[in-house]
């Protein structure tokens, strides 16, 4: 099996901090592990899923400077095909990532600063072109929301996700920014599912769009609604629904014959939640394909 990723690459520092940030009222200095490796949604989807596919293309871009060779160099190593091209006067991508302490939230509350501008938002239509014959070989193209922010990523990411589905690859979308409700319309969520053949959205999320309440953390009734909003925005799609702890914990699985299926995701045990929902996306792509056959 054959999986091309597309999206966001960069160099991720991340650790825990020992407080919970809404306890911070003055400057603190805290020692512990600080991580540093290859990161990005893309990334870490492709990374994960090389346990689960025989073929795995990370494509993105990097700058043409130190940082980018770093990432280069790292995939190079690493048993993911990496395509990523090189930007011309702009900085590669780089991310830091602290998790708090706070108990409010199951795993703590993330704070995730990405640096701007970079590479990372320069995908456009000549990159795309560049990689139609291999996405055209793949069982799957997984993009996600955050290529599909600003121009030129948006209308390039959309072309491939067109050319995609004309040439009969199955395309996956991973709805994000969670809280992108916020500041885009309805009609732009769907402009984006319509290229899609199966869609990952956290129930709160799809639940927003639809223009109802929603909590910050979906419990089982506001996943049953959240179905219902599926099935009637999303009924050529398969379906995954987070929801739960974490909007993580849980999922409901719809395919486009009305089945439903409902499951545990161990969200909730796991003691690394950095990268989970890629992790666990990777796990379901791979039995999503063997169900078909």
């Amino acid at each position: 099996m054959k999986l091309v990723v597309l999206g966001d690459v960069f160099l991720e520092l991340s650790t825990v901090v020992s407080a919970a940030f809404t306890e911070l009222s003055d400057d603190l200095l805290t020692h512990g592990n600080v991580a540093v490796a290859v990161g990005g949604s893309a990334a870490n989807l492709a990374i994960a899923a090389t346990e689960h596919f025989a073929d795995v293309c990370l494509a993105g871009c990097v700058g043409d400077d130190d940082l980018g060779d770093l990432l280069s160099g790292r995939l190079a190593s690493s048993p993911v095909r990496a395509l990523l091209r090189r930007k011309a006067g702009l900085p590669s991508g780089l991310a830091i990532y602290l998790r708090d302490r706070a108990t409010a939230h199951a795993k703590g509350t993330r704070l995730l600063v990405v640096a701007d501008p970079s590479a990372l938002s320069a995908f456009d239509s000549a990159d795309a072109a560049a990689l139609r014959e291999e996405v055209k070989e793949a069982d799957f193209l997984a993009v996600d929301g955050y290529s599909l922010i600003a121009e030129p990523r948006r209308g390039a990411t959309l072309e491939l996700m067109d050319a995609a589905r004309e040439d009969g690859v199955a395309v996956v979308y991973d709805v994000v920014p969670h809280d992108g409700y916020r500041t885009r319309r309805p009609a732009d969520l769907l402009e984006e599912t319509a290229r899609a053949d199966v869609v990952v959205i956290e129930a709160r999320t799809l639940n927003a769009y639809a223009g109802l309440p929603w909590t910050h953390e979906a419990g089982f009734a506001d996943a049953e609604t959240a179905v219902l909003n599926a099935r009637r925005l999303l009924p050529r799609h398969h379906v995954f629904l987070r929801f739960g702890i974490g909007n993580a914990d849980e999922t409901f699985l719809l395919a486009p014959d009305g089945s439903l299926k409902h499951y545990h995701t161990g969200y909730s045990e796991t003691e690394e939640p950095r990268g989970f929902g890629d992790r666990l996306l990777a796990a379901e792509l791979s039995s999503f394909t063997q169900a078909q056959k």
